[in-house]
């Protein structure tokens, strides 16, 4: 198979427990901006491609923290949010500006890469203020191939003139991260808030199967996510979460699949390095 992007949403809207994830996702984080401050040597095939998709990609940093209200031009895929029927109630309550996007418009010009995405057609919310609290963060790839769609996101939002958007996970992107959309509309905008993602090929693909089942165990329940298929590998995987939970208890088991997460994401960085080495 060839890259996928993989998506997830889902709603938390209990603060300590999204203090706990972001606590964690602190940690793989700084994992990733450790690495990326000594990148290693590429192929020269690599550093073409790479080197022309980041010259064309902001230069934001590598962990983000939000704990603010943004303010602006603010656009808003509806799609975050998994209660769709409370948000049309809340849209023709509050009638916000209502944004067309063009087919095709919410997929990103990425150099030497055919589009993955649907090209439908569709509505977004235009709205001026939205409190946002989170993290996201830079993933370390030693190939660096989709520096403009390469993070992961775990940004919750809190609208009180739109409740039905309170606790979704949503994906931050400033004026300059939306330049790379096809949509005139999302590139005018000072923030594109929409579902998270983030573009794979090979690479930590299983194990961010066992990253979103790890966060919908013991963080979000109501998590969904996208592989090549829904939820991807969800019943083995949660099978052995749970067994690990009956076994030694819900801290233990959370703690233990986290430590287990980090060491596998060094292993599978260590070995694509190697795996480099050799190509040139």
């Amino acid at each position: 198979m060839g890259s996928v992007y993989v998506r997830w949403e889902g709603t938390c809207p209990q603060i300590d427990r999204q203090q706990e994830l972001i606590g964690y996702l602190q940690e793989l984080g700084a994992r990733c901006e450790q690495r990326l401050q000594s990148p290693p040597a590429r192929p020269a095939f690599l550093e073409l491609m790479s080197g022309t998709r980041e010259q064309d990609s902001p230069k934001i940093p590598v962990v983000r923290m939000f704990d603010e209200e943004i303010t602006g031009r603010i656009v808003l895929d509806p799609c975050l949010a998994r209660d769709a029927q409370s948000l049309q109630s809340d849209v023709q309550r509050l009638q916000p500006e209502m944004i067309a996007i063009d087919g095709g418009g919410l997929e990103k010009n990425e150099a030497f890469c055919l589009s993955l995405g649907s090209g439908g057609a569709q509505w977004c919310l235009g709205l001026k203020r939205i409190q946002v609290h989170g993290i996201d963060f830079r993933v370390f790839d030693p190939r660096n191939l989709y520096p403009s769609a390469d993070r992961i996101s775990f940004v919750f939002l809190s609208c009180p003139e739109l409740p039905a958007l309170d606790g979704c996970l949503a994906q931050i992107e400033n004026h300059e991260q939306v330049q790379a959309y096809q949509s005139d509309a999302i590139r005018a905008a000072d923030w594109y808030v929409s579902a998270p993602s983030i573009h794979l090929r090979y690479y930590l693909e299983e194990w961010s199967d066992l990253l979103l089942t790890w966060i919908k165990q013991f963080f979000v329940p109501d998590l969904a996510y996208h592989r090549y298929e829904e939820m991807s590998q969800y019943d083995a995987l949660s099978a052995v979460v749970q067994q690990m939970i009956d076994e030694h208890g819900e801290d233990f088991a959370k703690r233990s699949l986290f430590q287990y997460l980090l060491e596998s994401f060094e292993r599978e960085a260590d070995e694509w390095i190697q795996k480099m080495a050799q190509m040139r």
